[in-house]
């Protein structure tokens, strides 16, 4: 939960100073129709670096590797390898819960995709990991900036994988499959 500033001091060093962090936030979530959370939790740790306040722990859960699978360009059009003349981009935009949700009629057999359809997902799904690696990579960037990359400990970790058709299975639901390990 957020604190509650106890001076004028906290609220400008909590509040105020990440004005500029916010203003990026609805510029790209606008630009990008994107999920916020993202620019927020980095502009947050990267103000929080910045500020100097030592020692700081930092934790960063970064959604955009999830559904819906929709990446911030420049990001998207990196692997957006497919031809849309040869893929069904409404069974696409169901299957990365952009509108829809695919996932469930998949799996209840109700609807058959192609290989085309699920190599464009995965493209999807492939631009949202690269956004997420440039906002770590802005990350370690602001830590060498501020010399503190040598001094920090950094652990990464995911919460799970992503099912693309195998074993008849979409997303990360009712699965043990070494796709989602």
């Amino acid at each position: 939960l957020p604190r509650l500033p106890r001076s004028l001091s906290d609220l400008k060093s909590d509040y105020i100073d990440l004005l500029p962090g916010y203003l990026k936030v609805v510029y790209h979530s606008v630009q990008a129709d994107r999920r916020p959370s993202d620019y927020v939790t980095s502009e947050y740790i990267k103000h929080q670096i910045q500020s100097g306040k030592k020692p700081f722990f930092g934790f960063v859960n970064f959604n955009s590797p999830h559904a819906p699978y929709a990446p911030p360009e420049p990001f998207r059009s990196q692997f957006e390898s497919f031809d849309r003349d040869e893929v069904d981009i409404a069974a696409v935009r169901e299957m990365s819960k952009i509108k829809g949700n695919g996932h469930n009629r998949f799996m209840g057999g109700e609807i058959d995709l192609s290989v085309h359809v699920w190599n464009a997902i995965k493209n999807w799904y492939d631009g949202g990991v690269l956004f997420a690696d440039s906002l770590v990579g802005d990350l370690i960037q602001t830590l060498r900036r501020q010399s503190l990359y040598e001094k920090t400990t950094i652990i990464a970790v995911g919460d799970h994988g992503e099912h693309f058709g195998e074993h008849g299975r979409a997303g990360h639901q009712f699965s043990l499959f070494d796709e989602v390990l």
